[in-house]
């Protein structure tokens, strides 16, 4: 899991990639859920709008 890679990282004295490391898996989890809202707002638009 992310907390294990990051606590390796740590220990290695590697901070920069462990902060790029928790930079991009905040970027990805940001974008798939402005992509979920995204899909939803689409659905509800289909199903209770133009219905």
């Amino acid at each position: 899991m992310i907390e294990n890679e990051y606590g390796r990282l740590m220990s290695e004295k590697k901070e920069g990639e462990a902060e790029a490391l928790l930079n991009g898996y905040t970027r990805d989890f940001l974008g798939a859920t402005v992509l979920k809202w995204d899909e939803l707002r689409d659905q509800y638009w289909r199903e209770v709008v133009f219905h």
